[in-house]
């Protein structure tokens, strides 16, 4: 019984560590997911019409600066 013991006590001494790496995991598929979302919409917002931009109060240079990489900003 002593050996079962010692098994449940290293399951559960490892479960915050489980835990904590499970809710690092979930924040990088959300950050993933809010990255992918915003670059589909800069590429949808790219592909409007000057008429359609002027319609929503953006010009081209606005556009061409909100789809630039962050890198070359």
């Amino acid at each position: 019984m002593t050996a079962q013991r010692t098994v449940t006590e290293a399951a559960a001494a490892a479960l915050p560590l489980l835990r904590r790496s499970l809710h690092a995991i979930h924040a990088v598929i959300l950050w993933l997911d809010r990255a992918i979302e915003r670059h589909n919409q800069r590429l949808a917002l790219a592909e409007l019409t000057d008429e359609q931009l002027a319609d929503i109060g953006l010009t081209r240079r606005d556009v061409e600066r909100e789809c630039r990489p962050f890198w070359k900003r």
